[in-house]
């Protein structure tokens, strides 16, 4: 029951007027074929036919992805018995050998090192350049020009919530200052710093929660003394009473 009618520049009154007619003749209405929702018999037919012939493929091959994710995910082999020298199930066989108490300091150390040097480098934003290495005048700023440290502070101050990047410019950029103010290139240098120093941080704080655990500062949940432990306990806190 379709209608397919060519509509010629000379003529389109015509033509729309045909269109009309067959439309009366079969009883649809011209808003019907002229709305771009209304799905014509072609359409619909040759779609139900793409979904008969394709849709099923599409579904096993979502399900063969699947699968293929779960294997690579765990290490597995379909069909294929356990090979000890089979580098991918490398984590299954032999699991990762977890850092020590003292390398987990070590490492410690490290980080505590690297959040210090990245602290000073942003304190020195504020007086030389980080693009050009040009000192910068505290006289000659922007009266609306908010320095690193404060920055910094505010940061802290959000416990390590910081802004996007793009939202980051729109707030500190001002195209007015000239160069009395932060450049673009500035404030991205800023805001990398800045992530890495949140990132660090928050390392620090899990590294550090993670050696305490260790050493027992914190309630060993789940556990208990082991017998040598408690003979240990009552030797030391034994009172020999008198005969």
């Amino acid at each position: 029951m379709s209608c397919h009618r060519h509509v010629f520049r000379a003529a389109p009154a015509a033509v729309f007027a045909s269109v009309q007619r067959w439309g009366r003749r079969n009883n649809v209405h011209k808003l019907t074929l002229l709305v771009q929702t209304y799905e014509k018999p072609c359409v619909k037919r040759t779609r139900i036919a793409e979904e008969k012939a394709y849709y099923p493929r599409w579904f096993y091959l979502r399900y063969a992805t699947e699968v293929i994710r779960y294997s690579l995910k765990h290490h597995l082999r379909l069909g294929q018995a356990l090979d000890p020298n089979d580098d991918q199930r490398l984590d299954a066989v032999k699991p990762l050998r977890l850092p020590s108490s003292e390398e987990r300091r070590q490492h410690l150390r490290r980080m505590e090192d690297a959040l210090a040097l990245l602290h000073k480098q942003v304190m020195e934003m504020d007086a030389v350049c980080a693009v050009t290495g040009a000192k910068k005048s505290a006289a000659a700023r922007d009266p609306l020009h908010v320095s690193a440290a404060d920055i910094l502070a505010e940061v802290e101050r959000s416990q390590g919530r910081l802004l996007s990047l793009p939202a980051f410019l729109r707030r500190f950029y001002r195209p007015s200052g000239g160069g009395h103010s932060w450049s673009v290139n500035e404030l991205r240098i800023l805001h990398l710093r800045l992530t890495r120093f949140v990132k660090l941080v928050l390392d620090i704080h899990s590294t550090r929660e993670l050696l305490a655990l260790e050493e027992g500062k914190h309630a060993r949940w789940g556990k208990s003394l082991s017998e040598e432990e408690l003979g240990k306990l009552f030797d030391a806190k034994r009172l020999d009473l008198p005969a």
